[in-house]
């Protein structure tokens, strides 16, 4: 086992000095950088269930052609389904880029 050093053990002078960025910077940056993540696992996880609502609808559309699926009526609610999913995630998008072109117009 090879011994680990950290650079604050190795120089403990520095951690008392401080930053160059005021503590309350450091803390806007902190929770900026948590809502980020938090955002962006958000969306992630909601694009992660719009495509699974459509391979389920892609599934049963298959299913329903081989002849495996006798209900039309679940095959027509999950391709709804899958039809609403994509639209909202498209205006989501829709959304988000127009935010981001107003935040580029005002710096």
């Amino acid at each position: 086992m090879e011994p680990t050093f950290e650079l604050t053990s190795l120089t403990p002078g520095l951690s008392k000095m401080g930053s160059a960025v005021p503590e309350s910077e450091q803390k806007t940056e902190s929770a900026t950088a948590q809502l980020a993540s938090s955002f962006s696992k958000t969306l992630s996880d909601k694009l992660s269930q719009v495509e699974s609502t459509q391979r389920d609808a892609q599934q049963k559309m298959r299913l329903f052609a081989a002849g495996k699926i006798e209900n039309v009526h679940d095959v027509t609610i999950a391709m709804q389904k899958a039809n609403m999913a994509m639209r909202t995630a498209t205006l989501v998008r829709e959304k988000m880029i127009g935010i981001f072109d107003q935040l580029k117009r005002m710096q």
